[in-house]
């Protein structure tokens, strides 16, 4: 899948998910599209210490949850 198309939802995020971060201690905040009700594709992720989840991960939904 071409992310490019998601491209301002996800220049959208980048401010919240900084707000985030500063405010919540964890690593990983993405943002993910639920893909044929069988998998999720992650849209864009931000991995304060560790690449815990990549951008443009795809698992299947019971793996996500």
């Amino acid at each position: 899948m071409d992310l490019r198309k998601y491209q301002r939802l996800k220049e959208a995020t980048a401010p919240i998910f900084s707000m985030l971060s500063k405010s919540i201690k964890m690593n990983t905040f993405c943002l993910t599209k639920l893909h044929q009700e069988r998998e999720i594709l992650v849209l864009e992720a931000l991995n304060v210490n560790e690449v815990i989840l990549p951008e443009g991960t795809r698992m299947p939904l019971e793996d996500a949850l």
